[in-house]
């Protein structure tokens, strides 16, 4: 598994990219990483790319977990940000969609593209 983040601060953006089999600590602990990096602040969109993951070992306890850890990292912290997944597989399509049912608390857009080329489109046009 690799998740790596590459922090933008001129433009405000999180790129983040998961390559191969990801579990829910791997997940978890790379988000811990990303939130010690001093130029990430809170209300940087971001662009994650997993098109090249594999995450059947994510379960809904995991994805739970990221959530809290987000909403730690951004409640009452900024007004809004957008979490853009680039992906075709329908396994991560489906854990967006349970992911997107924790986001009521959290001032968190998540929107899923299948080009990565899109996605930063669609980041511009914010």
């Amino acid at each position: 598994m690799t998740i790596l983040h590459s922090v933008d601060k001129e433009k405000n953006i999180t790129l983040t990219t998961w390559i191969g089999n990801v579990d829910d600590s791997e997940m978890v602990s790379a988000y811990k990483k990303l939130y010690e990096d001093p130029d990430w602040k809170p209300g940087f969109d971001e662009i994650a790319d997993m098109r090249n993951a594999n995450l059947k070992a994510i379960t809904e306890v995991g994805l739970l977990e990221l959530h809290q850890l987000v909403r730690s990292q951004t409640e009452g912290k900024c007004d809004s940000f957008k979490t853009i997944i680039v992906a075709s597989d329908q396994v991560i399509k489906d854990l967006a969609e349970k992911y997107k049912a924790f986001d009521e608390d959290v001032p968190e857009e998540l929107f899923v593209f299948e080009d990565l080329q899109e996605a930063y489109k669609f980041l511009r046009k914010k």
